[in-house]
């Protein structure tokens, strides 16, 4: 099956065939990301790219947990969600400093 991870009805057609065919899921483990180039300064449309570093490395996994906890807790379970906001605040900040570098 394939999944848009950041597609809202991909997601909820995930948990509806998970629900359909298990009833209830014992682990979710969201480990999608990405980590776009570009060039603060210098590129055209690099909004675009950091809206999809955010909607793919936060929203997404986010959401789709949201979406998967009827059926966690349908089990005694452990939801372990390790955020990379952390790892994209770093990420903006390495592009922070390069762009004061060139000035």
């Amino acid at each position: 099956m394939f999944l848009s991870f950041t597609d809202a009805d991909d997601q909820d057609n995930l948990v509806g065939k998970i629900e359909k065919h298990y009833g209830k899921l014992d682990v979710l483990i969201n480990n999608a990301g990405v980590m776009l180039k570009y060039d603060f300064a210098e590129e055209q449309g690099t909004l675009v790219k950091i809206r999809q570093d955010i909607e793919i490395n936060t929203i997404a996994p986010l959401s789709l947990t949201y979406k998967f906890l009827p059926l966690l807790k349908k089990v005694k379970h452990l939801l372990w969600f390790l955020s990379v906001l952390a790892s994209l605040i770093c990420h903006f900040r390495i592009h922070l400093f390069i762009l004061l570098q060139k000035r």
